[in-house]
């Protein structure tokens, strides 16, 4: 038994066979589906919460997130409308928010990849200092906002799986992408970090 298969986007999906072993309780099939998703849930955890003082929160909400996808596994409808990555994502996102409503974060970006690895310094500061600009935007926006640019443009979700993770009309999650992106156009083009 294959732990996942490839998905249409090249993303490796937990595959039917692993997921049912997993909805029967099969221990093995349950840590599979734990390491298969781990990754993308810290990492949207990371960027909702952002590293300072909040590390210990993303893997602590990390765990309770995997501990509800795997109690709730058995609840999962492989036939429905949602993947199972975007269920296990949903769950991490809705934690997360109600962490954020608590507590005022601190978001990080990655960093902005250099078109050669022998750039000069001038440019690394450069795309050092532009990271840390849209960093600093991306921190000033509302956690619902920034909810759905991160799930949009970090993870690839559609606006129809946003709006179904946030619990919203399609229309709207994409109304918050599209605020969440003319807002760092927009301090981009103003060279100001608000």
């Amino acid at each position: 038994m294959r732990p996942h298969a490839q998905t249409n986007s090249g993303r490796s999906e937990f595959d039917t066979e692993a997921l049912r072993a997993a909805q029967r309780g099969d221990r093995l099939a349950l840590r599979r589906l734990i390491e298969h998703h781990a990754g993308a849930v810290f990492a949207l955890l990371s960027r909702l919460l952002g590293p300072a003082g909040h590390g210990a929160s993303v893997e602590d909400l990390a765990q309770e997130t995997m501990l509800r996808a795997t109690t709730a596994i058995g609840r999962f409808d492989p036939s429905g409308p949602a993947k199972l990555s975007t269920w296990v994502l949903t769950i991490a996102t809705r934690l997360g928010l109600q962490h954020l409503k608590r507590r005022r974060p601190i978001v990080v970006v990655p960093p902005v990849p250099l078109s050669s690895p022998l750039a000069s310094p001038e440019a690394h500061l450069c795309a050092e200092q532009l990271r840390a600009h849209v960093q600093s935007v991306v921190a000033e926006l509302s956690p619902e906002v920034r909810a759905a640019f991160v799930l949009a443009d970090a993870h690839g979700m559609t606006p129809a799986e946003i709006a179904e993770a946030l619990e919203i009309p399609p229309g709207t999650a994409r109304t918050r992408i599209h605020r969440a992106r003319q807002r760092i156009r927009a301090a981009l083009d103003r060279g100001d970090g608000a």
